[in-house]
């Protein structure tokens, strides 16, 4: 879909090479920073953001990738999808990065976060939210905040009924079948249900 969209855009093919840490021959780490995309919660990447601006400086970059649209952040507001998993996989990145970014000459005492758009109002979720603390130092957020109208909204449970719907999957025979009913959808269909919808904003309580 991405390629229809982009013809010209060049996907990168993965290497098993990029499991080896470069060696670090320098006395003391380096400043981290990592950056989260933007695009609305629905679109975007880490490849969107060329490094060169911030590489030629003395840090450590990280540029982390969550899921995004219905794969993020469809919920029925329960237990059994509470949602908001585009952030927690935020989240998770950057457990991971405080755990082992000293292996790659990052001070881990010193990691800052920043974040555009839908990664800026991100950042924000961060700051407020206890699971995050401890994983970061400092943030910037540019061009987006948790209070910005799209960053959230309180229509998730209506949001998932119409998505479904689309499929013959009704929250009404509970949520466990729902989510097997939609697991077994096509992922490109799945896609533009949630632009019609409207699945994507965050859910500020569930992180």
């Amino acid at each position: 879909m991405i390629q229809n969209l982009l013809p010209n855009w060049k996907r990168r093919l993965s290497s098993s090479q990029c499991l080896h840490a470069a060696p670090n021959e320098r006395e003391k780490n380096l400043p981290v920073m990592v950056f989260i995309h933007g695009g609305g919660f629905m679109a975007g990447g880490a490849d969107f953001y060329p490094p060169y601006a911030l590489m030629n400086r003395d840090i450590v970059l990280v540029t982390i990738q969550y899921r995004l649209g219905i794969f993020g952040f469809l919920s029925t507001e329960d237990s059994e999808m509470p949602g908001n998993m585009g952030l927690k996989d935020q989240q998770l990145a950057l457990k991971w990065i405080k755990e082992n970014i000293e292996s790659f000459g990052g001070d881990s005492n010193r990691i800052t976060i920043f974040g555009e758009s839908a990664g800026g109002a991100s950042v924000h979720y961060h700051i407020l939210s206890p699971g995050s603390k401890g994983l970061f130092n400092r943030a910037i957020l540019q061009s987006g905040t948790a209070f910005c109208p799209w960053a959230s909204n309180n229509n998730h449970r209506k949001f998932a009924i119409e998505a479904g719907r689309e499929f013959g999957c009704f929250i009404d025979n509970g949520t466990e079948k729902y989510l097997e009913c939609m697991q077994n959808v096509n992922p490109r269909y799945l896609i533009l249900a949630a632009v019609k919808t409207n699945v994507y904003s965050a859910i500020p309580t569930k992180l």
